[in-house]
């Protein structure tokens, strides 16, 4: 091999050997390059996981505190009408990419969704409870007022008188005033102040029976 020919091998021995230096070096800049863009993806899972669980953390907090606001509340009502024996709860389901509520009463001998279960008394008190404590729960700075229009279509008489005394201990006790329309007279004995309401030649006529106190519950009967 003539002197010529051994310098040109070994400059492409030289040639292939700074190749393969050059490629180990790309590779492991590769390899450097992928491992921090594993690590930086694991550090952006791990965050986006840590905030889903704080923000389920809350919506738990947020759910339980409307239980412990509003459950208390309808328990309390359903005694004082319908007995000792009754309760009241609910759960939140989680369906169709939303939470549904899943509504519960027990007349103390077993549970049943107080819409089908227990007679329509008890849906009307249920429904107009959750209103009311709902009120009670998030409007605590603010005089509470409510209008309940014929909202107790399915009570029935023996049970007007323990609704009536309710919502006297609701005006007296938690501050409320109430404004009820309805054909009930026996709801007339818990107001301050009584209209009733007639038509005659047609036009409408309101006759009233004032009390000695500032009124605070009024009862607006719609008779025609």
């Amino acid at each position: 091999m003539t002197p010529l020919e051994l310098a040109d091998r070994r400059m492409r021995l030289q040639m292939q050997v700074e190749h393969s230096k050059g490629s180990r070096a790309l590779v492991l800049h590769t390899q450097q390059e992928t491992a921090n863009s594993l690590r930086v993806a694991k550090e952006s899972l791990e965050f986006l996981q840590h905030e889903d669980d704080l923000a389920r953390a809350c919506a738990q907090r947020g759910r339980e505190h409307v239980r412990t606001s509003l459950v208390p509340f309808v328990t309390q009502a359903l005694q004082m009408v319908k007995g000792q024996g009754y309760e009241f709860d609910f759960d939140f389901t989680f369906r169709r990419d939303s939470f549904e509520t899943d509504l519960r009463a027990s007349n103390g001998a077993r549970w049943g969704d107080p819409r089908r279960s227990f007679g329509g008394g008890v849906c009307d008190l249920v429904a107009n409870s959750l209103l009311l404590a709902y009120l009670l729960a998030y409007r605590p700075g603010l005089r509470r007022f409510a209008l309940l229009d014929e909202r107790w279509p399915n009570l029935g008489k023996r049970d007007v008188p323990a609704v009536a005394k309710f919502l006297r201990y609701l005006v007296r006790q938690q501050g409320f005033q109430l404004v009820l329309i309805s054909h009930q007279d026996e709801f007339y004995g818990c107001a301050d102040l009584v209209h009733h309401i007639s038509q005659a030649n047609g036009q409408s006529y309101a006759l009233s029976e004032h009390a000695e106190q500032e009124p605070a519950v009024a009862i607006l009967p719609r008779g025609l």
